[in-house]
């Protein structure tokens, strides 16, 4: 999974996703705490992606994400997700 072209706005921020197979763009939170949430519309917006996850030391971070349908419920589609620094 790749976030690239991130912006950030004290607790908000926004970029560019790739990862599963998709693209597109995100938005999401982060807390003081180091706790990330952030969304992916998907297939023209009638799917979202929802990612949950924890920065960690070093900057990396990792998580759980879900498939949501256009009402907000979860699809079944689930799994771990991580992104970290690029290695040189």
């Amino acid at each position: 999974m790749y976030l690239t072209d991130i912006k950030q706005n004290q607790g908000s921020f926004q970029g560019h996703f790739q990862g599963l197979g998709l693209v597109g763009t995100f938005k999401g939170t982060v807390s003081v705490d180091g706790n990330v949430h952030f969304t992916v519309s998907i297939w023209g917006g009638t799917e979202t992606l929802s990612f949950d996850g924890t920065i960690k030391i070093g900057g990396d971070i990792a998580g759980t994400f879900d498939a949501l349908d256009p009402n907000g419920n979860k699809t079944g589609e689930s799994g771990e997700w991580y992104a970290g620094w690029p290695q040189a």
